[in-house]
């Protein structure tokens, strides 16, 4: 049975980071991190410290109304279920959707005060895809592909584009890595429903896992991986990033030539080809 949250209790903060999923955020926030100061003339502290921290209460947003709508799921799930505090009982229904509005509000306001309409217009956009992604009765989640291409959106292609609209600074490459990311975000999801197929299906969440099956998703999850790869091989070529090209060779090869595993081995490449690209497009390497 549930109970209501009591801000005082000594478990309170606990439950909160737990609603929010912060542990969850590292690649999400990475990706607006990297989206800072892909343009090398990055902003001042105090602009990207409040950026990240309107990119942080979106990232609580979206883990903490996903986490308000998977009750069902979650409780078939004990590595989820430990996740989330509403299927555990530990917080009110209505006491983490108020958390959750919280969030959205702290973003919104922060956005428009410190950076304007452009910065809240694009958080409006991110606001809205997590939202629709979770909230019934659109629950983009439990709509075959629309889920991969949402979440493909809001924690992947436009995420990392936060920094460079608010600051007015797009540029070729950070649009091309946005494609990247896109697709990589893709890839993250349906690995994600691929673990998550018994508990989805069982709770009738019809992801695009649970519509196609599990070879089927298999498939396209390779196909994902391996379109990713190649939207990163293209946008480094076409953006002369020569010195990030080798290194994600190197990278790539070494991966296959020791045997880990095909997630892994993407993983591992992208994270690669972003630390060296954000070094060589800061001119800390130079050709």
């Amino acid at each position: 049975m549930r109970v209501p949250l009591d801000i005082t209790r000594r478990n309170g903060a606990a439950n909160l980071l737990r609603l929010s999923r912060v542990r969850d955020w590292r690649g999400y926030f990475g990706m607006a991190f990297l989206g800072l100061f892909l343009n090398r003339v990055p902003p001042n502290f105090l602009d990207a410290s409040i950026l990240m921290l309107i990119v942080s209460f979106y990232l609580a947003f979206a883990f903490s109304v996903n986490n308000c709508f998977d009750v069902v799921v979650d409780l078939l799930d004990v590595k989820d279920l430990s996740k989330n505090p509403v299927a555990s009982g530990l917080l009110a229904f209505e006491s983490a959707i108020a958390f959750s509005l919280a969030f959205l509000v702290a973003g919104m306001v922060l956005s428009y005060s410190f950076f304007g309409i452009r910065s809240t217009l694009l958080f409006s956009l991110l606001y809205l895809l997590a939202g629709l992604y979770s909230v019934p009765p659109v629950r983009i989640k439990s709509r075959p592909y629309f889920d991969l291409l949402s979440h493909g959106l809001f924690f992947g292609g436009l995420l990392i584009l936060a920094g460079p609209t608010t600051f007015g600074r797009l540029t070729p490459v950070t649009l091309g890595i946005a494609v990247v990311l896109f697709f990589y975000s893709m890839f993250l999801e349906i690995r994600n429903h691929i673990d998550d197929y018994e508990f989805d299906k069982l709770s009738g969440t019809r992801t695009t896992v649970v519509h196609l099956g599990l070879e089927a998703s298999e498939r396209l999850k390779r196909a994902l991986a391996l379109i990713t790869i190649i939207s990163l091989y293209v946008i480094l070529i076409a953006t002369s990033n020569l010195v990030t090209l080798l290194i994600t060779t190197i990278t790539l090869s070494l991966l296959v030539l020791l045997g880990l595993s095909e997630d892994r081995t993407v993983d591992f490449t992208v994270v690669a080809s972003m630390l060296f690209l954000l070094l060589e497009q800061s001119n800390l390497i130079v050709v």
